[in-house]
């Protein structure tokens, strides 16, 4: 911000003008800059002295006592600054201190000339001007450790606020003093800030570098500092990380409660919920420290971890569907750019149109390790809607069906096969990968005809809008269906 605009919002706060948009930058920097909040409060006493002389030019016998304004209350409820004393300059005005004085003092005032012109004035403005300054350096001076300590520099700003959940509550800030705000972008986070997405995604960078955080729906997460190094507990949900190199001796720790991860510089993403957390590293190394098992082990680009088990990524194979396709009812899909060949929709449908989509997608299990230890499927949301109801969630279904001998071309509503056991629900968000736990159906398959058909379904009608697009295997690679599966001895 340049000097002159950081005048102008000096001026509207002395004058009562400020709106909260103004409000909001001229906090942000105050809590930023040191030299700017003593601009501030020098820029608050010369005014206020001003305001006082014309007062008493305008009031010579008597005085004026001058309208409460903002100079008696913070600048917003959550300023953090230390303001001088009251009893220094607390209220400005000549009849409030005539209340004060003695009846001789008064007599004495009576006698005194007042102002008689603009010199006189403009020169004991000057010196009340000099007088505020000396008393502002002096009260800085007495309270520097404190107003540094409650306005800490902030750690970074919310870069991105999307609300994917339309019904669901706005993402809040959480400050370290307790008070709660909803989050919005451009929002400066400080140490100790709690973020709680609820129905948004969140993205969080930090000041200075390129380090980038990102946060699924429904994920908790609380910034902090530590001899200069940073810090963030994830409580709860999923977090994306692009992680710029760290200085030395100060890598970026994320905390779980079940896990730690210590990075100095990567890409993964961290998940974690009631009973476990999840690491998986695309770009570089992470060391991550299972709490419960008192155990550490360094996790390479390609690998995966988890903390109630041992290291699975080692042994990670990743296959793509061998055949996924959209059948519709009634009618074909709706046709615009990308989506017929790259995308699925699941929308479920009961107005008279009857427009209901379902996506079957089929995966090969040949050569598949005996020893799996786990198996998921793994979708991508390209897109969602919403519901119209807020009483009803848009929700998706996940079912291993047989028969398996169906083809892309062959398949349709009338033929397609609808019973099945159930594998997993959810509600879709966008750009927020769902993984479906299929290790049973997985090795029951293997035992059979080596192939596993997942049903992807909505159960419900909630509005013309209740759809979800997933990417399809002509999609690029990271959005495709993907069958991930991890084995052991």
């Amino acid at each position: 911000m340049n000097d002159e605009r950081l005048r102008q919002l000096f001026d509207l706060y002395c004058e009562d003008r400020l709106d909260e948009t103004q409000r909001q930058d001229l906090n942000a920097h105050l809590r930023e800059s040191e030299e700017a909040r003593q601009a501030f409060w020098a820029h608050v006493y010369m005014h206020s002295a001003l305001r006082s002389l014309a007062q008493e030019k305008s009031h010579p016998a008597t005085g004026a006592e001058m309208p409460q304004s903002q100079m008696d209350k913070p600048i917003a409820e959550d300023t953090a600054f230390v303001r001088p004393d009251r009893h220094a300059h607390a209220r400005f005005g000549a009849r409030g201190a005539a209340r004060q004085r003695t009846p001789s003092s008064r007599r004495h005032r009576r006698l005194r000339p007042p102002f008689r012109t603009a010199s006189n004035l403009w020169l004991a403005a000057g010196l009340a001007a000099a007088v505020a300054l000396a008393v502002t350096a002096f009260v800085f001076h007495q309270d520097r450790q404190s107003v540094l300590r409650s306005a800490s520099a902030p750690l970074g700003e919310l870069i991105q606020v999307v609300q994917l959940e339309k019904a669901a509550s706005p993402a809040l800030i959480v400050r370290s003093g307790g008070r709660q705000e909803e989050a919005r972008t451009g929002l400066a986070l400080s140490p100790g800030d709690r973020i709680e997405t609820r129905g948004a995604k969140v993205g969080f960078q930090y000041r200075n570098e390129a380090t980038r955080l990102e946060v699924a729906p429904e994920g908790a997460f609380t910034l902090r500092e530590e001899g200069g190094a940073k810090r963030v507990q994830l409580d709860r949900g999923r977090l994306e990380a692009d992680v710029a190199r760290q200085p030395a001796g100060k890598p970026l720790v994320l905390r779980t409660p079940h896990a730690e991860a210590t990075v100095l510089g990567t890409r993964f993403v961290l998940t974690v919920d009631s009973s476990r957390s999840r690491i998986e590293v695309s770009e570089g190394s992470v060391r991550f420290n299972r709490l419960a098992q008192g155990s550490s082990t360094d996790i390479a680009a390609g690998q995966s971890a988890t903390s109630d088990s041992e290291l699975l990524a080692t042994a990670t194979l990743v296959r793509t569907a061998e055949a996924a396709k959209e059948v519709g009812e009634n009618l074909k899909p709706p046709s615009h750019t990308g989506r017929d060949k790259n995308w699925l929709m699941v929308k479920r449908d009961v107005s008279g149109m009857k427009l209901s989509r379902e996506v079957f997608i089929r995966f090969d299990l040949a050569g598949l390790p005996t020893t799996l230890t786990r198996a998921v499927v793994r979708l991508h949301p390209m897109t969602v809607g919403w519901s119209d109801d807020s009483s009803k969630r848009l929700v998706n279904i996940a079912e291993a069906v047989t028969p398996n001998d169906w083809s892309e071309t062959g398949i349709a509503w009338q033929n397609r096969p609808t019973v099945g056991q159930p594998l997993a629900r959810w509600t879709p968000v966008i750009d927020v990968p769902v993984e479906i736990d299929v290790t049973q159906a997985v090795r029951s398959a293997i035992a059979t005809d080596g192939k596993l058909t997942l049903r992807i379904h909505s159960p419900a009608d909630v509005g013309p809008k209740g759809w979800a697009l997933y990417g399809g295997p002509r999609e690029m690679a990271q959005f495709q269906p993907q069958l991930i599966v991890h084995s052991g001895p």
